[in-house]
């Protein structure tokens, strides 16, 4: 055989052939970890996981071990997942360390209503952070009062009391839980409005998601993995590297084939190797 032709085969062998990686299957099925979060569910996807082993817009970015995630234009932190509930306790990360707020403009507390809501019987609730408050001499040591590089603020206030003074900066609602809430609302001094007020933040509140969660309870009945076609809509991965709508039932033949899916299953390609250099030694 040509000697110039060998290199060239083993160019096409080593590139040119798709290689066999792990199936759907099995990737969606390895856990997900990120920090203190493990065995992270569908339809978070991240780090080692892909979009296809969840549901677009819900992916968790791991950050120095925290795991974050981003909706509506503002990073959370996710202290924690409950899978049978399909709920999540996350806390605002612009606000972790200091309830001043990482810009001079902070954002409201809000949600992609197509992918989160609040969870309604965490009866969790909303507080009022204003900033750039203008106060009278009176009230210079208004409780709940503390200041932020020369923008006072206020929280939890309510309309009576806003109606006292006058706020020319930004008002911004944030979520806390409900005990957090009744400590917020007690008669605080200055000196400890700020520290209670970043404790009760961390503390974070509850959401509850909503992404296929009856599809993919079916899917791992029937012993697939959930999963997406790497947009919006749900398939079940199987075992036998198909990835269908519904269940991996016997029988159900409306199977779609996946980008990640091995082209040449192990069977075909070791042999295929194997004569295609028997046929160049020869």
């Amino acid at each position: 055989m040509n000697g110039g032709f060998l290199p060239l085969i083993l160019l096409l062998v080593i590139f040119g052939i798709p290689s066999c990686v792990v199936s759907q299957f099995e990737t969606c099925r390895q856990p997900f970890r990120c920090g203190y979060l493990v065995d992270i569910p569908y339809p978070f996807y991240g780090v080692n996981r892909p979009v296809s082993c969840g549901a677009e817009g819900y992916e968790i970015i791991c950050r120095d071990n925290i795991p974050l995630i981003n909706t509506s234009s503002l990073l959370y932190r996710v202290l924690e997942i409950n899978n049978l509930t399909r709920t999540l306790r996350v806390a605002r990360d612009d606000l972790w360390n200091d309830p001043c707020g990482q810009t001079q403009q902070p954002l409201n507390t809000t949600l992609d209503t197509t992918l989160f809501s609040l969870d309604e019987p965490s009866n969790d609730q909303n507080i009022t952070l204003l900033y750039g408050c203008t106060l009278l001499p009176s009230q210079a040591r208004l409780p709940n009062l503390f200041d932020c590089s020369g923008r006072a603020a206020l929280f939890f206030a309510t309309p009576e009391l806003i109606r006292t003074f006058t706020c020319t900066g930004l008002e911004v609602t944030v979520w806390v839980t409900q005990s957090a809430a009744t400590s917020l609302g007690s008669n605080l001094s200055p000196d400890s409005s700020a520290q209670l007020l970043r404790t009760s933040i961390q503390g974070g509140f509850s959401i509850q998601w909503s992404a296929d969660n009856q599809n993919c309870q079916r899917c791992l009945d029937s012993g697939g993995a959930c999963g997406s076609d790497g947009s919006s809509s749900f398939v079940c991965h199987c075992a036998n590297n198909t990835s269908v709508p519904s269940t991996c039932s016997i029988g159900n033949n409306s199977f779609i084939s996946l980008p990640h899916h091995c082209i040449y299953p192990d069977f075909f390609v070791i042999p295929f190797i194997k004569n295609l250099f028997e046929s160049i030694l020869l």
